[in-house]
């Protein structure tokens, strides 16, 4: 009997599935820290803000409820050297 050079056919089915599961696990493990990143920046400060984030608007009829919108936004303003109490200051003359 002559000694035959190559590989069987199991042979490369369990070397295929190999690099695939490697391939499938490095895949996961990518996108996992792709979606960590991505959340640490939306998190980091001085990051955009999304609408999701930002809080809505509270309906204005008194005094007492625009000191309650000056606080929300206070708390929600994105850039901390700014604040929008200023912006609602003016509309409290109306008032």
């Amino acid at each position: 009997m002559r000694k035959q050079a190559g590989f069987t056919f199991i042979e490369l089915i369990l070397v295929v599935a190999t690099v695939v599961l490697i391939g499938f696990v490095g895949v996961t493990a990518y996108n996992a820290h792709q979606n960590a990143t991505q959340q640490a920046s939306t998190n980091a400060p001085g990051s955009v803000a999304t609408t999701a984030s930002v809080p809505a608007a509270p309906q204005i009829s008194s005094t007492s409820d625009l000191t309650a919108a000056e606080n929300t936004l206070d708390k929600s303003d994105i850039d901390a050297n700014t604040s929008d109490s200023s912006q609602l200051d003016s509309q409290l003359s109306s008032f």
